[in-house]
């Protein structure tokens, strides 16, 4: 008779597959090469078991909580969606549970977000850009926990950073816009309150056209919160002015997509009638008819980053070291020089 699954341990899986305590560690902690047999032998009866670790007896033993916190935006955007993924399986291969919370950008949601995590018990906490409240950094400070910004590369208040230059992406994306030939560029912000990437990307590209002595227009930027109804609405009341621009740049690839939308709705073509830029390279950035330029992020290999440093913090005691991943420019057919 089997193990009822609420009371399986550890020496129960061994005994099932057959192996010693030490080889289901282990495969249960990706260590080491047991090989294919052994480690299916094992998933197999960990499955037949129902066993799990303990997290909480695992966590006394080794005195962590092994949960790491990760306070995101929103996760309706695609790309903070796929950065909780990539870092929450990252995170499981190193015996940690990932617990997210979003703040759409509100320092003061953020801070308490991050009241309500470190009162279940973190061992770190993952925080995106750099406009946190003071009270915050004290806190985590208080609470002696590892701490990392990312999507950002501004580090302060000794908290790490691991992400790319937001201002330098949005400075070469529209220096590609520049050399194709526009003069008359519309900007789709994201909101820059709160939000230092926005803040960021904007100066990039309002210094790329000072580099050009062209002077800066408010009438041709507007600020939307990031969601494709607002590209849409943007589109709209650029497109209307008298004067129209020749080329948008979009601060996210969801304003793109409304951007792109509502301009084709209107009778343009693109790129020949209006160029279209964005930021990001979501999945379907490369599928439109006119594929998008954008500027690649590289979300998944950011998260890998920060779930590194945060395991080998944790547990070898190296410090955390801030990183720069880059980004790339993606040059595809959305942009043109204008007619």
């Amino acid at each position: 008779m089997r193990v009822r699954r609420d009371t399986a341990t550890i020496e129960d899986v061994a005994r099932e597959a057959g192996v010693s305590i030490a080889t289901v560690s282990r495969v249960m902690n990706h260590r080491g090469s047991p090989g294919r047999e052994v480690v299916a032998r094992v998933n197999a009866a960990v499955a037949a078991l129902g066993y799990a670790p303990r997290a909480a007896a695992q966590g006394l033993k080794r005195r962590r909580a092994l949960v790491i916190g990760a306070i995101l935006p929103s996760l309706q955007i695609p790309a903070f969606a796929r950065f909780a993924e990539t870092l929450e399986t990252a995170l499981a291969r190193g015996g940690y549970t990932l617990m997210t919370a979003c703040t759409h950008d509100d320092p003061e949601n953020e801070f308490a977000a991050a009241r309500r995590l470190l009162g279940v018990g973190l061992d770190g906490i993952v925080l995106v850009g750099a406009f946190q409240k003071p009270e915050l950094v004290a806190l985590v400070s208080i609470h002696r926990i590892a701490a990392l910004r990312t999507f950002t590369v501004a580090g302060s208040d000794d908290i790490t950073a691991i992400g790319f230059d937001n201002y330098r992406a949005a400075f070469d994306l529209a220096t590609h816009v520049l050399d194709l030939g526009h003069r008359r560029i519309g900007v789709i912000s994201a909101l820059r309150r709160s939000n230092d990437r926005a803040a960021a990307r904007l100066s990039g590209f309002r210094d790329a056209l000072a580099a050009r002595a062209l002077p800066w227009n408010d009438e041709l930027c507007i600020e939307r919160p990031l969601a494709i109804a607002e590209g849409q609405s943007a589109t709209r009341n650029l497109l209307a002015r008298s004067e129209r621009p020749t080329a948008l740049i979009c601060g996210s690839d969801l304003l793109a997509f409304g951007a792109v939308t509502q301009a084709q709705r209107e009778g343009f073509r693109i790129p020949q009638d209006l160029s279209i830029a964005s930021f990001d390279d979501f999945d379907f950035a490369a599928h439109f008819a006119a594929p998008l330029t954008t500027v690649h992020v590289p979300v998944e290999e950011m998260a890998m980053v920060v779930a590194q440093e945060l395991l080998s913090h944790l547990d070898a005691a190296t410090p955390m070291r801030s990183a720069d991943v880059g980004y790339s420019l993606v040059v595809r057919a959305s942009t043109a020089p204008p007619d």
